[in-house]
């Protein structure tokens, strides 16, 4: 009986660490990225999803990072001094500005638009560490 239960312990456990999924959080007003209540769960770390919503204006106003950023019909903002990490992918759509206050943005993922072939402005920084990668985008 103590074999059977430990085994549906160690089971149990297993399964606890073998589940793994990434965070998503949406940027949900215009606003400073500092500020976690302009975030749907908080600010983001290196393991979260981030969506700036549709309109809105995300400041980053001091260091920040995420694992995956989507802009549609949206801007960020990285002010100087300020740098903004963005360890996967980099989405925007054409309406999409960022890095206009001349911070700094690091992309190690890759760039893609969210349809078809764009141009996004990119005013300031932008290091590409690794094997970054952007196909069908101009830059600005």
């Amino acid at each position: 009986m103590i074999i059977k239960y430990t085994y549906g312990l160690l089971l149990l456990v297993g399964l606890m660490f073998s589940v793994h999924s990434n965070g998503q959080t949406n940027f949900t007003t215009t606003g400073d990225w500092s500020n976690a209540s302009n975030w749907s769960a908080g600010i983001p770390d290196s393991t979260d999803n981030v969506s700036i919503n549709f309109g809105q204006t995300a400041t980053a106003d001091t260091d920040g990072e995420c694992l995956a950023l989507s802009q549609f019909f949206s801007s960020l903002v990285i002010d100087a001094g300020a740098t903004l990490r963005v360890h996967g992918m980099y989405s925007a759509s054409t309406t999409a500005n960022a890095n206009t206050n001349n911070g700094t943005l690091i992309l190690k993922g890759g760039l893609k638009p969210a349809v078809g072939t764009q141009v996004l402005t990119i005013g300031g920084a932008v290091i590409f560490e690794g094997g970054v990668t952007f196909p069908n985008f101009t830059i600005e």
